[in-house]
């Protein structure tokens, strides 16, 4: 093993192995054997960031608890290219910069020191169940207790997490990172993961980070931070009123926004939404139309597909491929001047597009009265590209995610990026008989395209709406396990396949038929009372 590491370090800094498509940190180097059959894991691959991020995670707790040790830490979630922490100490009732200051020394500290992350196996679970209580813990100790992990991982014996996230050998490894104060918690800035020299970029994402903390605020009330928490309100029948809570919370946030949209009704003639996929914008639309037709209003919904250019005039990739993706695939100049007619009026005769055959015919007329606003939803909704000719004080924007507030336990959170792609592999089989493997290979290509047309205009947004719902994996699980089940172990994708059944197997089950026909989660799992 010694000398394929030796030969492999000579390609990149080496922070594990994969071996019949399972990740290992080098703290498992029985496991490589001779090398034979195995592949390194480089610190500037996707998999070697997150052994990075991990063992960040640790580190940071670790110098918390040598610090001040009876303080609680929690990762909450990333804000940018940053990890969001909130931590609580008896000894101060509110984070200082001071105190981050302290903390950022000692993590330096024990970098210097080299100190090595420590991985026990086969220990009896009684004495891992001791070594977990000593952080006072509770929730953790709950959720080993259902895992059927064998492992703890520690650093200097302060923190502890579970065997099966991967870790770097020593604090020696994780050289680059700061720490940003960020009231009322802070911000741990990480490394590129192409180039591990260098500190991601970080941008301010206030409304963002704004709609977070107000939902951490209903987790507190629905006393749902963690999963051992929903567990717990399952286990004890509770359910019904934890989801009617939940779905009546999310309902008074649409009223409010319609609220806001009816009262600025002279001035939102266009209603624009936008959102990365699977975030229930869909729903979220015919929702809000509902409710401002409460009001008297009836919004017209536009699709922007029937807009797209013919085949011929579609941009090409740098691969010649017909590129869907970009903003450019829209005919602009005719989408701006229907709208601009409408808005003034007129009748027009929108387009129809003919997917099989990449041409356009004729659609629909439509005619608006001088009070229907225009809603349109769609990836570029927020793109000022997709309706530069139209006034900005004529527009009301929102954009749509699914920021889950629920955490596996203070350490580990669960990626809103996870949730998404759970909800489009449910939908993707239920409505458009794509399997699981489908729906993992094209999101790499989803991902990419997000970062590229949608989060860069989401601060712009007017309003945020969080569609997330703090017991929607217990009502997928079912049909996303059982899709899972059906991807080879030697498909690439089979590690993102670990990941959610790791996940979704933590979390108690419930039947669709508590779900709501009107809620955001019947978009994913069907039988909704709206129409897609």
């Amino acid at each position: 093993m010694k000398e394929w590491l030796e030969k492999m370090e000579k390609k990149g800094k080496v922070v594990g192995f994969l071996k019949n498509n399972e990740i290992f940190s080098l703290l498992e180097k029985s496991e490589a054997g001779n090398g034979e059959g195995t592949s390194p894991i480089y610190l500037d691959t996707k998999e070697g960031h997150a052994i990075y991020e991990k063992s960040m995670v640790l580190l940071f707790a670790a110098a918390v608890k040598a610090l001040y040790p009876h303080a609680e830490v929690h990762v909450e979630h990333t804000i940018d290219t940053g990890l969001y922490f909130t931590l609580t100490d008896r000894s101060f009732p509110l984070l200082k910069m001071e105190h981050v200051a302290k903390i950022k020394e000692k993590m330096d500290e024990m970098i210097r020191e080299g100190l090595p992350f420590v991985l026990y196996k086969g220990l009896p679970r009684k004495e891992m169940l001791k070594k977990l209580r000593r952080e006072e813990n509770e929730d953790k100790v709950e959720l080993y207790k259902q895992l059927e992990c064998q492992s703890l991982v520690t650093l200097d014996e302060k923190v502890y997490d579970y065997g099966f996230f991967k870790t770097v050998p020593s604090t020696s490894y994780l050289q680059v990172f700061d720490l940003l104060y960020y009231p009322p918690g802070l911000i741990i800035r990480m490394p590129l993961i192409d180039d591990h020299t260098q500190l991601a970029p970080f941008r301010e994402q206030k409304k963002l980070f704004r709609i977070h903390q107000e939902f951490k605020q209903w987790a507190e009330i629905l006393n749902m931070e963690f999963v051992a928490s929903l567990n717990d309100l399952i286990e004890q029948e509770k359910h019904r009123e934890m989801i009617l809570v939940s779905e009546a919370l999310q309902e008074k946030q649409i009223i409010q926004i319609a609220g806001e949209i009816v009262k600025m009704s002279e001035h939102s003639r266009l209603i624009l939404i936008a959102g990365p996929s699977s975030s229930g914008k869909t729903t979220f639309s015919k929702k809000l139309a509902t409710y401002i037709k409460t009001w008297g209003i009836s919004p017209v919904a536009i699709g922007m597909d029937d807009f797209f250019l013919p085949w011929d005039r579609t941009p090409r990739t740098e691969k010649g491929e017909m590129d869907f993706e970009c903003v450019e695939t829209i005919d602009l100049d005719l989408f701006n001047e229907q709208l601009i007619l409408l808005m003034e009026g007129h009748e027009v005769t929108l387009p129809k597009y003919d997917f099989l055959t990449g041409t356009r015919g004729e659609g629909k007329k439509l005619k608006l009265s001088p009070s229907q606003p225009i809603v349109i939803e769609g990836i570029h909704a927020l793109n000022p590209k997709l309706t530069e000719a139209i006034p900005d004080n004529l527009k009301f924007k929102v954009y749509v995610s699914a920021l889950t507030q629920l955490n596996m336990d203070y350490y580990n959170r669960i990626k809103t990026t996870d949730v998404r792609l759970v909800r489009r592999m449910v939908r993707d089989a239920q409505f458009r008989g794509h399997s699981a493997l489908d729906t993992l290979k094209m999101w790499g290509k989803v991902r990419a395209g997000e970062d590229k047309y949608i989060f860069p205009y989401q601060e712009t947004a007017d309003v945020m709406f969080n569609s997330s719902l703090p017991y929607e994996l217990c009502i997928l699980k079912p049909f996303a396990l059982k899709l899972l089940k059906e991807v080879p172990r030697e498909a690439p994708e089979y590690l993102k396949v670990w990941e959610l059944t790791m996940i979704l197997s933590l979390i108690h089950e419930l039947d669709p038929y508590y779900t709501p026909k009107t809620s955001i989660i019947r978009e994913f799992v069907g039988n909704s009372l709206y129409e897609y």
